[in-house]
């Protein structure tokens, strides 16, 4: 009986480091995969607008083309998780880079994107379903569909809303110490950034924690981590 009861703790001990494990190294993830997009959004877009002469012809939105640094977002965040994951880290790079770059089209298409600045609640939403469809194409089960679609639209739909407020707090206490606007900016943009990175990222990893603790391996499935 002590014995078994030594068993259980350890289990459970085992169980809740692996699930903070997982929000740790998936919030991270996609935390960094957040700065990098910021960074290649304020470079790529006028950059690409600018070299391929468009400004010339007319006037273009080159905001459009942020779906590559959010893919690229979308692809580290997916490679914290797997790195969480401890297995197949190409796939899920690929299935995270997807799944954004796809959400953020969508998120301009039905007019969800409003500022350059922070992630809209609806944007991150409908972002983070996409992102969360996308990586469960790696179990192959409805289940797992349910779930990261859910806990995507949950963590990036809040995490937009908290970078959003993030944002806007960030934004008193740096026009009141700093005086280079360049560095305003970039503080006030990479802070939203973050959040919601670190937010969204929290909740994909509770997923992928949750179907790896409790659906089954059946012949069908793809390998349950």
């Amino acid at each position: 009986m002590e014995k078994e009861r030594n068993d259980n703790a350890k289990e459970i001990g085992s169980d809740k480091s692996n699930l903070l494990r997982f929000i740790l190294i998936t919030s991270i993830g996609f935390a960094i995969g957040g700065i990098v997009a910021y960074f290649g959004k304020i470079i790529w877009g006028p950059y690409l607008y600018t070299i391929t002469g468009l400004h010339y012809y007319f006037e273009f939105n080159y905001e459009y083309l942020d779906f590559i640094p959010f893919i690229v977002w979308g692809a580290v965040g997916g490679l914290g998780l797997g790195i969480a994951a401890k297995k197949d880290k190409k796939l899920h790079t690929l299935l995270g880079g997807l799944g954004f770059g796809i959400g953020f089209v969508f998120s301009v298409f039905f007019g969800a994107w409003e500022s350059s600045s922070a992630v809209s609640g609806v944007a991150g939403a409908l972002i983070g379903i996409l992102e969360g469809i996308s990586l469960s194409l790696y179990y192959r089960n409805s289940k797992s569909i349910g779930i990261l679609a859910i806990c995507g639209a949950a963590g990036f739909g809040a995490g937009g809303l908290f970078g959003i407020m993030t944002y806007k707090v960030t934004f008193g206490i740096v026009m009141s110490t700093i005086s280079n606007e360049l560095i305003q900016i970039l503080i006030m943009n990479l802070t939203a950034f973050i959040v919601t990175g670190l937010i969204g990222g929290a909740a994909l990893g509770y997923g992928i924690y949750h179907i790896k603790s409790h659906i089954h391996q059946e012949a069908n499935y793809g390998e349950i981590i």
